[in-house]
């Protein structure tokens, strides 16, 4: 439980090793004792130095410099100047903490992926060599295996925009098994900051320091990390390109974009030009941010032959944030088309229709979609606008999820724990079956109905025609189905012709034009009556702000390598 007990331990299992290697009588055991050599060194050396962590933490804590104030978080401890040179963020202890569980999961699952390939990769040679071996008259039995691949190495974490060093702090006490963390700012008192913050948790051989344009040291180190943190003030798409190629085969990228006046369509013109998709204001427009910020992703790594599978993605507070994995993958890199659409969306109603801008042929090959052939609403009549691409495939891997609420469940520094787990229990609940989102009160309230309890429109989803229906993780009121979205608007009208309250609408209105002369085409066993099962109301996820006036801090900016806050003009505050 020591330094020196496990430098013992270590010194004893490399003389073992040692003398294991070398002695003749073992001479068809050199390879495996070489490996368990090499795992004990690894191991022993990382637990020496885990453990040299602990007693320093245990140890008396450092004074606190005159003019500094501290901020805990997690295992971490920051310095602050009194002047703000550098910028405490508390509404993104949520976003840490996430991503803290995610970059854990991710590792194991690596380390997971690594052991199957190795025992593949024997499997496959032990097979060729018996064969062979029995082919020349030699004993099969006496094939040993010998794995000359170096061990996975430890984690190399990026953080492009470090601020103050309290995220790439908190990955190198709260994540095993990291072995390099590079906090980057372009700010000189940033900068002091991040080092200051190094020394005062006896980090320098774990977290370094550096000087300089984020985009100028990813492409100097192109495949050389496994985990990217890219979180600007504003949008990533700057930066995207540069990181892709940084970014290891296999690798993780943490991006996360707070522009989303631009994205949910209050500036169009810009998010085409910095997204290559437009943008239109609707209900679901977060997840259409979501998914605009992914095709922008999975294009431009395809540019460097490179794809990308979506881990998860989600929408908090005022910003997105997606986990990406990246991979050296060609032929998927050709798929790209086929996995992003237009969106057709109905500024009147929340009706919608997709518009693909390609489609898989077979054999690898991928054509151009035929038109969908759609100019009008086919529930209001109105003209439908064009917005995207988006990307429409699965933005979350349920799998994946699930190891990060373990993760999470066995975190007991996590200040958000509460709200993280929410969310997470959110996203498990979406079940996949449909590309955007439906906000139920947008269709009833186009209707002039009142919204049906979710457990009604379950039971009449299910009564339908088998049909699903699930919560989506951006509000109470999203939710997602299988439904065709005609027979959905039947439903509700429906269930507003059951409600004694209903008036006939104004004529011309929307909902004259959704309601009148729309006879509902449903099951005769349609009901609204849920089931006990489907009254359950589940796990928690969707928590209140834990303050008044929740949101981003003022923009810094840089003048002369310094840190300056601008003020917040008063429609933002």
């Amino acid at each position: 439980s020591s330094p020196v007990c496990a430098r013992t331990v270590f010194a004893s299992a490399c003389a073992i090793g040692s003398c294991a290697v070398t002695t003749p009588a073992v001479t068809r055991g050199v390879a495996a004792v070489t490996t368990l050599t090499t795992v004990l060194r690894r191991t022993f050396a990382l637990f020496a130095r885990r453990a040299s962590t602990l007693t320093t933490m245990a140890a008396a804590e450092p004074e606190i410099p005159s003019g500094f104030s501290e901020i805990r978080e997690g295992a971490a401890r920051a310095l602050f100047p009194g002047d703000k040179a550098a910028f405490y963020n508390k509404p993104q202890v949520q976003n840490r903490d996430l991503s803290i569980c995610v970059i854990r999961a991710f590792d194991e699952l690596r380390r997971a992926e690594d052991v199957s390939q190795r025992e593949r990769k024997k499997e496959r040679w032990l097979e060729r060599a018996r064969k062979e071996a029995a082919d020349t008259g030699k004993d099969p039995d006496s094939v040993v295996f010998e794995d000359r691949r170096d061990p996975l190495p430890d984690l190399r974490i990026f953080e492009a925009m470090s601020a103050t060093g309290l995220r790439a702090v908190r990955y190198a006490k709260e994540i095993p098994q990291v072995g390099r963390v590079v906090a980057n700012d372009l700010s000189d008192s940033a900068v002091d900051t991040i080092r200051r913050n190094i020394a005062f948790n006896g980090l320098e051989g774990v977290v370094e320091a550096s000087h300089g344009n984020c985009t100028v040291v990813a492409l100097q180190n192109r495949g050389g990390f496994d985990v990217i943190d890219l979180d600007p003030y504003g949008s990533a798409a700057p930066f995207l390109d540069s990181h892709i190629q940084a970014v290891a085969d296999g690798g993780l990228m943490c991006i996360t974009c707070t522009d989303l006046a631009v994205l949910c369509g209050n500036h169009p013109e810009t998010a085409y030009g910095r997204y290559g998709a437009t943008a239109v204001k609707a209900k679901n427009c977060h997840e259409s941010a979501l998914r605009i910020l992914l095709a922008t992703i999975e294009r431009t790594a395809a540019l460097h032959r490179r794809a990308i599978t979506p881990l998860l993605s989600v929408y908090m507070d005022f910003y997105i944030r997606v986990f990406v994995r990246v991979h050296d993958a060609p032929g998927k890199a050709r798929a790209a088309a086929s996995h992003q659409s237009l969106v057709l969306q109905c500024p009147s109603c929340p009706a919608y229709t997709l518009q693909p801008m390609g489609r898989d042929h077979g054999s690898g090959r991928y054509l151009a979609a035929t038109v969908v052939g759609q100019e009008k609403c086919l529930e209001c009549g109105s003209s439908l606008q064009v917005t995207g691409p988006i990307f429409h495939g699965a933005i979350h891997d349920r799998a994946f999820v699930e190891r990060v609420k373990e993760k999470l469940a066995h975190g007991e520094l996590f200040r958000a724990k509460e709200r993280v787990g929410g969310l997470l229990n959110a996203v498990l609940e979406e079940d996949g079956v449909q590309t955007l989102h439906y906000d139920l009160h947008a269709i009833c309230n186009a209707m002039k109905s009142s919204s049906p309890p979710l457990a009604k429109l379950r039971a009449a989803l299910r009564t339908q025609g088998g049909y699903r229906l699930t919560r989506c993780h951006v509000g109470p009121n999203a939710i997602k189905t299988d439904c065709p979205q005609h027979e959905l608007f039947d439903i509700i009208r429906a269930w507003r012709l059951s409600c004694s309250e209903s008036r006939a609408p104004k004529a011309g209105t929307l909902a004259y034009r959704l309601v009148e002369g729309k006879q509902p085409q449903l099951s005769e066993n349609l009901s609204f009556e849920p089931t006990d099962e489907e009254r359950e109301r589940g796990e928690a996820m969707f928590y209140p702000n834990p303050e008044e006036r929740w949101g981003p801090k003022a923009r810094a900016r840089i003048e002369n390598g310094e840190f300056r806050e601008m003020k917040r003009a008063k429609k933002d505050e």
